[in-house]
């Protein structure tokens, strides 16, 4: 597929005439693109054309402090049309006749695909860092198209059972702190 940087931010990136929504690193988190705090930069229909997101684009974190946060990935499902990304986001689109995009967030998301990515990571001062050729550098197993169906019908399968245990965690929690005062009351 293609990797792509973003474009860089700057002063003359202010939004004027041709403001174009971008997402940041903190719009791309482990699995999901958040939508809030939208941020616009100046964009000519030219670099839109070059830097625009599309369906089933991977999101990739180029730098970070943290070895755990380093290359974390997000599907872009077109949730916001005419969209960009900043330099320190990088676009992998894949090559669909091979690779699914909902399949590769699964690989690089995953404690292989991580591992895979934090060795292709560098550190200076600190702060690990990727670069274009060596997100293109990362070796990821790729089966057949059926097998990647099946995979990623796996991982929602899981991520719905996850969801739901959450939910009633989340209830538990809610009716023993209801509880405690009533229990508290009657002890004393």
């Amino acid at each position: 597929g293609e990797v792509r940087g973003g474009v860089q931010k700057g002063p003359h990136r202010a939004p004027g005439a041709n403001p174009v929504r971008y997402l940041t690193v903190a719009h791309v988190q482990r699995n999901r693109v958040i939508l809030d705090d939208p941020r616009f930069f100046e964009a000519t229909q030219e670099e839109l054309d070059r830097w625009r997101l599309l369906n089933g684009d991977v999101l990739i974190i180029e730098g970070n402090g943290s070895e755990d946060q380093i290359g974390r990935t997000a599907l872009f499902r077109g949730e916001i049309p005419d969209c960009i990304h900043q330099n320190h986001v990088i676009r992998i689109r894949p090559n669909v006749n091979r690779l699914i995009p909902a399949y590769l967030n699964g690989f690089l998301n995953s404690p292989a695909g991580r591992s895979a990515v934090q060795a292709q990571s560098r550190t200076t001062s600190g702060l690990r860092t990727l670069s274009v050729g060596r997100i293109k550098a990362i070796n990821v197993p790729v089966p057949s198209i059926a097998d990647q169906v099946r995979i990623i019908a796996e991982l929602d399968d899981m991520e719905g059972k996850v969801k739901e245990i959450q939910r009633l965690q989340s209830e538990t929690s809610q009716e023993l702190d209801a509880l405690l005062p009533s229990i508290l009351h009657r002890a004393f």
